[in-house]
């Protein structure tokens, strides 16, 4: 089975499965520039998303995993084909009546058949703050665990989404998944100086998720995008975590002897 991947920027993302089968995550593509708000603060993207305007053509399946504007914009939902099925958190059907929509609380998995794998998609806690008492009068954010099998061969990717180490989420996570293949882990940092921060995962948290998790490959994503994500790419290289260029497939390749991502 052959998986490559490809981040637009932040954390907009796809997985292509054989060559010809798309699934891509939370589409922002308002370019470089472009002032969002959040419920305490302001935030410019200072990097461009990269694709080209048939990259979410042959998409079969989005997911969303909130809807914060470094997450899901204007211009990222015109690329999302009504009748294609898209996977949200429940309190977000009606953000999306419109849609193809698929609610999916935590816990529970969607499965999907095509002609030659099946794929299965769990949705997992994310928390957006470190505080508690934020995160309950935050919006609802979901981590999602896909599954891609065939009769021969599985391979396991884990999509944080927005979220700061917790042993619970650990805890949820290892009990139906034991080995996580790919992990795609959002950083940033942001607000790390303010009550509650930070609000998404540091360095050191990624490597407590590693610790934890022990994936095959860890690709860091939502690092410096954002005028207000604080991940350092010095920092990740520096603790031996590989940082892929933006707006390029790069192929996956996982056996018993060698894990690699190559563009």
């Amino acid at each position: 089975m052959k998986i490559d991947f490809y981040n637009v920027g932040i954390a907009t993302c796809l997985i292509r499965i054989n060559g010809d089968t798309t699934i891509a995550i939370d589409p922002a593509l308002s370019p470089q520039g472009t002032t969002m708000s959040f419920k305490s603060f302001d935030g410019e993207r200072t990097a461009p998303p990269i694709y080209d305007d048939a990259l979410f053509d042959d998409t079969v399946l989005w997911l969303i995993t909130h809807l914060h504007k470094d997450h899901f914009d204007k211009l990222g939902a015109e690329k999302i084909d009504k009748s294609v099925p898209i996977i949200m958190h429940p309190s977000y059907a009606c953000d999306f009546k419109d849609y193809n929509n698929i609610p999916l609380a935590y816990g529970k998995t969607k499965d999907f058949n095509f002609t030659d794998f099946n794929v299965s998609i769990t949705a997992v806690p994310a928390y957006h703050a470190s505080n508690p008492l934020v995160r309950a009068v935050s919006s609802a954010v979901s981590g999602y665990v896909m599954r891609i099998s065939n009769s021969y061969d599985e391979f396991t990717i884990y999509f944080t989404s927005d979220t700061v180490y917790h042993k619970d989420i650990i805890k949820t996570v290892k009990a139906s998944f034991p080995q996580i293949d790919l992990l795609v882990a959002n950083l940033g940092e942001v607000r790390a100086d303010k009550f509650g921060g930070p609000l998404t995962m540091s360095v050191s948290m990624l490597e407590q998720f590693c610790e934890q998790l022990n994936p095959g490959i860890v690709i860091p994503v939502h690092i410096d995008d954002m005028s207000h994500f604080r991940t350092e790419k010095s920092d990740l290289s520096e603790r031996g975590f590989d940082i892929i260029a933006p707006g390029v497939w790069h192929t996956v390749y996982l056996d018993d002897t060698e894990s690699a991502i190559e563009e």
